[in-house]
């Protein structure tokens, strides 16, 4: 065992002892007297039933009588428990133990559990995050736009013990802008959008009391709405969304309020020190920009006491269906619905190996699309939006060596398998997808250029195919 690992190891079992300290402190004393109160159960039972008695009656009593000893029992061990903590100095309801109970027993179903995934790596973010919402230390989360950063933060708020209290968000996309905090949601998922809600930056917490209705922070007297966006934050959560765009004032503002917090002065501004729990997002490495001399390092450290890669949404092919599904079935209102059933299978193919550069917003984007383009019949490549098919053209015209090779492929070799081409263009030093094969032996097929013959016939090249090859 490495040293990561026993510290981890040694994490979870202390973590695991705070969590247990409320039922470890009950006394020998209260088992005892659990005990006096069973016999004592036993011998009333006796006493008050006869052989005399209805079976109904008696059943009845004997129910009375458990119960009775049970909650006796109960009272008793915790009075015990109280008294033994207060003569030992433990806290009868630590803060740790009280979060594990909230977050596991009321809140077992989670935040964490709308996140729609069968990726085993997204799956260890996700359970990690959860660890986290237990601490209040400040959590820096990473990653390409679109991969749910802001849906993360508010998981790790909603399963905190903060989850009553404010959920800010201080937006920062041009330096300085809107700092907001809007109320009630759309659902654990946000079907306005899987990566936040209507509009940048907007986030839910239906448990919050009022609202910064897009306040802006103005270059006159930045530090004075810094501070009464902390007040408005107090004892819950702020989130600096795209923290790779905060301006250097905004930062050094950041590092002075975090520092100076305990005193309560900043720059001879005096202000009631508040209780806030800080959680970061980027779009960018932020300690790459430390090193560009971009970004304060100062307020890099301060951010990130604990941080969080997320997964570009093609380094988790396996959730593409998944999602399609989920978010088509949302549109339609159909919980029998999947993506199969409305695109066709080039179509589907092609989502599949897609490389999403907009990750999760924009998948969910595309099915939004789709789902405004459904007329009762599946849809087609076609009918992809004219962003993607400008790029699938220029992708052709730059992968004109590849339609040449594929082409002396089969003329090689006729009634060729797809297996076999993709195996003859990898001794070329060319590596293609199946998805991007299929689709380009259909695009040859239909130029006239191949043939693909039914079942297990393989490929061959026709006259126009060859002439191609020629010139």
């Amino acid at each position: 065992m490495n040293k990561d690992k026993a510290l981890e190891s040694v994490f979870e079992i202390k973590e695991l002892m705070e969590k247990s300290s409320k039922f470890i402190s009950v006394s020998g004393l209260a088992a005892i007297l659990a005990g006096i109160y069973a016999l004592a159960g036993a011998y009333i039972a006796t006493q008050v039933i006869t052989p005399d008695t209805y079976l109904i009656v008696a059943l009845e009593l004997m129910a009375i009588i458990a119960l009775s000893v049970l909650i006796a029992a109960a009272v008793t061990a915790g009075i015990l428990s109280y008294c033994k903590s207060k003569k030992t100095g433990q806290k009868f309801f630590s803060r740790l133990t009280y979060r594990a109970l909230w977050n596991f027993s009321r809140y077992a179903d989670s935040m964490f559990t709308s996140f729609t995934t069968a990726s085993e790596p997204m799956k260890n973010i996700l359970e990690y995050a959860r660890r986290l919402s237990l601490y209040d230390f400040p959590v820096l989360i990473q990653g390409e736009s679109g991969t749910q950063k802001k849906l993360l933060a508010r998981a790790i708020h909603k399963t905190s013990s903060r989850r009553q209290h404010p959920f800010v968000c201080l937006n920062m996309p041009m330096g300085l802008n809107a700092a907001a905090r809007i109320n009630g949601g759309s659902g654990p998922n946000e079907v306005s959008g899987p990566d936040s809600a209507p509009g940048p930056g907007v986030l839910s917490d239906p448990g919050g009391t009022s609202c910064l209705s897009g306040a802006a922070l103005t270059v006159s007297d930045p530090l004075s709405q810094m501070l009464g966006l902390f007040k408005e934050a107090n004892h819950g959560t702020l989130l600096i969304d795209s923290a790779e765009y905060l301006s250097p004032e905004i930062q050094g503002l950041l590092i002075h309020i975090l520092q100076d917090n305990r005193t309560g002065n900043v720059f001879g501004t005096r202000f009631s020190p508040f209780d806030v729990r800080i959680i970061a997002t980027a779009g960018q490495d932020l300690y790459g920009m430390v090193k560009q001399g971009t970004f304060r390092e100062e307020l890099f450290f301060l951010l990130n006491a604990a941080s969080i890669d997320t997964l570009p949404l093609r380094k988790r092919r396996e959730d593409i269906p998944l999602l399609m599904d989920q978010f088509f079935r949302e549109l339609f209102h159909n919980k029998s619905l999947m993506a199969r059933d409305l695109l066709s299978p080039s179509l589907f193919d092609f989502m599949m190996d897609y490389d999403y550069p907009g990750n999760v917003q924009e998948l969910y984007n595309l099915t939004r699309y789709f789902f405004s383009h459904y007329a009762a019949h599946p849809l087609i490549l076609a009918q992809l939006p004219s962003y993607i098919r400008n790029q699938m053209r220029k992708s052709d015209q730059d992968h004109s060596p590849v339609r040449l090779r594929v082409l002396a492929a089969i003329a090689a070799s006729p009634r060729i398998g797809r297996g076999a081409i993709k195996n003859a263009l990898a001794v070329a030093g060319v590596e293609l997808s199946d998805g991007r094969l299929r689709g380009l032996l259909k695009e040859l097929s239909e130029e006239g250029l191949i043939r693909i013959n039914r079942t297990r016939g393989g490929c061959e090249i026709t006259e126009q195919g060859l002439m191609s090859l020629r010139h």
